[in-house]
């Protein structure tokens, strides 16, 4: 994967966290795999920090990606809701967890982060009224 992006032109920290999401499938892990929400935690705050942004919006990213791929297999349609305040697709099985985990992560004081290249290029899909993927009614 490194070197097809490398060759798109993506710089290190694109690179870093597209590796930190393919290769940290936290919601599914939670769904599948029984991650513990302590875990879950741990993880990603040990990425954030390597990524040097926070970890609010590591979360946000990691549900993304989730949402997306997941999205898309029709065989996985009974083991997705969606939520019905915010439109966004949520893990049938591990939904609480979900749920845990995103208030933790919003809880996290702000660290001071130097570089805000992640938060900066990802910024149309961090806003606050963005709440995941769209979903119509």
């Amino acid at each position: 994967m490194r070197a097809y992006l490398q060759k798109w032109d993506f710089n290190q920290k694109q690179i870093a966290l597209a590796q930190v999401l393919i290769n940290n499938d936290i919601i599914g892990d939670m769904t599948t795999k029984s991650l513990s929400t302590e875990k879950a935690q741990e993880i990603i705050t040990h990425n954030a920090r390597q990524l040097n942004t926070h970890p609010k919006t590591l979360f946000t990213l990691h549900h993304l990606f989730w949402a997306c791929d997941a999205g898309s297999y029709r065989s996985l349609k009974e083991y997705i809701t969606t939520d019905k305040e915010t439109g966004r697709l949520m893990p049938t099985l591990a939904r609480e967890k979900v749920e845990k985990v995103a208030a933790w992560s919003a809880r996290q004081g702000y660290q001071k982060v130097q570089d805000k290249s992640v938060t900066r290029a990802l910024k149309p899909a961090l806003r606050p009224d963005f709440g995941g993927i769209p979903v119509d009614p």
